[in-house]
């Protein structure tokens, strides 16, 4: 078991060599399975020790470590043998060797170990940070302004045309005349439109876009049980009420928040999402699966038995939102926070993160 952590941090260590920030402010670590990054890839930490780790590593340069199992073993003149008995138990009764067998499984059926499939797959959050770091170097003057002064900006049709091309899509799948009105608009039109938009999703008007569109979109409200969602995306409304074995599968959302919609077994699979923040929907038996997620943000969201696999975030932060029995697998993420958000058997497993922080959120067996 101890020789398959190693393993799996290795693996994600060699491909991922690019440095970018990360800390972890007043978030111990308690019992954690696997030791924290060294060298470039090190995070910042601020009184965040790593209280009886489960490994027997050397301590890093900036780690506050304070015991490990291990080496409390060892000094009660435990032998090797009986060390790794006693730590195999405790990764059964933790149910972290389960997870840990099935990421490997994962790896190894999609060719993880072959470098011309895993190359490209560790490195699609750099390919998507990129994109969005050339999107900000490409906004005007004015763009910038706004942007820093209001939190928002309007981009011009070429620019997301670009933004798109960046992130891997070719000119033949490139097609927005539905943007040609947008793009002949003046700011002070686009800004009234903007909140129009947001009056229509405050009244859970759905057909914003296109009033005369005769599909509508579909509305979770009241209480659902057993009804899944499959092949039906839907925008511009709010998720509410609750879903008990109603899964979301090949349903893209956006600007589609869940707000007081709590959900048992109900899985989001392919189903990817942006502008969708969580708002006190707490969620049990939801594994989130190929579904990537965009300026999401859990807020007062907890979650239970809900891996995330194959799920990369970006842009979406964890904020009073305590988490249990939920690993993050093969789960990339990119530019966000986690705040007051304590978590509970929930180690992430080869999931590499790029500029995110941890804040007053301690760790146990994580």
């Amino acid at each position: 078991m101890h020789d398959s952590m190693k393993l799996l941090q290795r693996l994600t260590s060699t491909n991922n060599d690019t440095s970018a920030p990360y800390y972890r402010a007043l978030s111990p670590r308690f019992m954690p399975l696997m030791p924290l990054n060294d060298g470039k890839n090190a995070p910042e930490t601020l009184l965040s020790p790593t209280i009886l780790a489960m490994y027997d590593e050397p301590k890093k340069s900036n780690e506050l470590q304070i015991a490990s199992v291990p080496g409390m073993l060892y000094s009660l003149g435990v032998s090797k043998i009986d060390r790794d008995k006693i730590l195999q138990v405790v990764m059964d009764l933790s149910g972290s060797k389960t997870h840990i067998d099935e990421a490997l499984k994962i790896y190894e059926t999609l060719g993880m170990f072959d470098e011309d499939i895993a190359e490209p797959l560790l490195n699609a959050t750099d390919r998507i940070m990129g994109a969005f770091q050339k999107l900000e170097n490409s906004l005007f003057p004015n763009q910038k302004i706004s942007y820093e002064n209001r939190g928002f900006a309007f981009l011009k049709k070429h620019q997301i045309q670009k933004l798109m091309r960046d992130h891997g899509h070719t000119d033949d799948e490139i097609d927005l005349a539905d943007f040609d009105i947008y793009d002949k608009m003046s700011d002070e039109e686009m800004e009234i439109s903007l909140w129009k938009t947001i009056e229509n999703i405050a009244m859970n008007k759905t057909n914003v876009l296109r009033p005369s569109e005769a599909v509508k979109r579909r509305k979770r409200d009241m209480i659902y049980i057993l009804q899944p969602t499959v092949l039906s995306p839907f925008m511009f409304t709010i998720q509410k009420g609750v879903s008990i074995a109603g899964p979301l599968i090949l349903s893209p959302t956006a600007f589609a928040p869940p707000i007081l919609n709590p959900a048992v077994a109900s899985p989001w699979i392919l189903s990817p999402g942006v502008f969708d923040p969580f708002v006190l929907s707490p969620y049990i038996f939801c594994p989130f699966v190929l579904g990537p997620l965009a300026f999401t943000p859990f807020i007062l969201t907890p979650y239970f038995l809900s891996p995330n696999v194959l799920n990369p975030y970006i842009m979406s932060s964890l904020i009073l939102s305590p988490i249990g029995l939920s690993p993050d697998i093969l789960s990339p993420q990119a530019i966000g926070a986690t705040i007051l958000s304590p978590s509970i058997l929930s180690p992430a497993i080869l999931t590499p993160t790029v500029y995110t922080a941890s804040v007053l959120s301690p760790t146990f067996l994580s």
